[in-house]
């Protein structure tokens, strides 16, 4: 990958300018200070569980660790936070759940979301802590767990305040929640909620595609956990507007199968996944490549661009917004 991703970042200047989720660990007194004085909120915060030595366990921390004593004093302050838990099975969950949502919920009114997301496993885990994905009947007993505090919020918050990430959903094969669940999607970048958002936006869309005079073709990469839905979608594009949109999921062999999401796709996984769909398919008019895979310069995780995809398979590729919207007018702008 390119050097700046091998920094780890935690730097509460970030989360105020960008949404990055922070852990609060190396912040010192005087930052906390600063960041009340100058109002830097909303802040995104990452804790995992509001059991300290639990935590401490997690984040492989040995010094004291003062989370919960900056986040009552950035709540008193009136510094808006919204809290990230990232899920391991036989760790955080279940009655840890039960006791971070509870204390979270009764003591820091500044909290305005909770996200709760399944770990993310790479291949690369030689000498660490023994995690593993969560298993389906887990995965079930969590979303009915969340469910039972949401309903709870929904009387007492007027939303359901604790939401659930889409990979819970789609992993353990649940329907999706409908959009007013997210109450303005507080935490659309944290992956909660986005595949409902998409899902909406291209019904919503869908009839800018009668304008289309005939079949055309094109493809679209996808990750393995988006890829059952995009293909719902796209099969329901050509039965009823004709237009052939080939899915070309799109499995992660640089960070490991169990990394799911488009967004860690790389451009060697895009090269080997296009040649092998190439091989017993028809070369699409133009392939689409979602815009959540390149940084701001352009480039993949691996520095690999869409020119490269493109001169490697002779396809005409255009990125495209990741949005249901965009993906349409992606679309759109092949078929007319």
């Amino acid at each position: 990958m390119r050097q700046e991703l091998y920094i780890r970042d935690d730097d509460y200047r970030l989360s105020f300018l960008y949404g990055n989720f922070i852990t609060l660990t190396n912040v010192r007194d005087e930052e906390i200070n600063r960041i009340v004085k100058e109002r830097l909120s909303p802040l995104y915060v990452s804790i995992h569980t509001t059991n300290p030595e639990l935590r401490a366990l997690m984040l492989g921390r040995k010094k004291k660790d003062r989370l919960l004593e900056h986040m009552e004093r950035l709540s008193d302050a009136g510094i808006e936070l919204h809290i990230q838990m990232v899920m391991c099975p036989g760790l955080n969950d279940r009655d840890e759940l039960e006791r971070s949502i509870e204390d979270l919920a009764n003591k820091y009114s500044g909290i305005s979301s909770v996200g709760i997301v399944p770990v993310g496993l790479t291949r690369y885990r030689d000498g660490t802590y023994p995690l593993r994905p969560f298993e389906k009947q887990e995965i079930s007993y969590l979303i009915e767990q969340v469910q039972r505090w949401q309903a709870e919020f929904e009387k007492d918050k007027g939303c359901a305040w604790v939401y659930i990430a889409d990979e819970f959903y789609i992993a353990g094969e649940c329907e999706l929640p409908p959009a007013e669940h997210y109450a303005g999607f507080p935490q659309l970048e944290n992956g909660i909620g986005l595949s409902r958002l998409f899902i909406d936006e291209v019904k919503e869309n869908l009839v800018k595609l009668k304008a289309i005079p005939k079949q055309r073709r094109v493809a679209i990469v996808t990750g393995d956990l988006f890829s059952n839905i995009m293909g719902r979608i796209t099969s329901d594009i050509d039965r009823g507007y004709g237009v052939k949109i080939d899915v070309i999921k799109t499995k992660n062999a640089f960070f490991g199968e169990n990394v799911t999401v488009t967004g860690l796709l790389t451009g060697s996984d895009i090269l080997a996944s296009v040649e092998r769909w190439l091989k017993n398919n028809e070369k699409p008019g133009k392939l689409l490549l979602p815009d959540v895979l390149l940084n701001g310069d352009g480039l993949m995780l691996d520095d690999c661009s869409p020119e490269t995809i493109a001169e490697q398979f002779g396809i005409r590729v255009e990125v495209i917004s990741s949005s249901g919207s965009g993906f349409i007018e992606g679309v759109l702008a092949h078929c007319s």
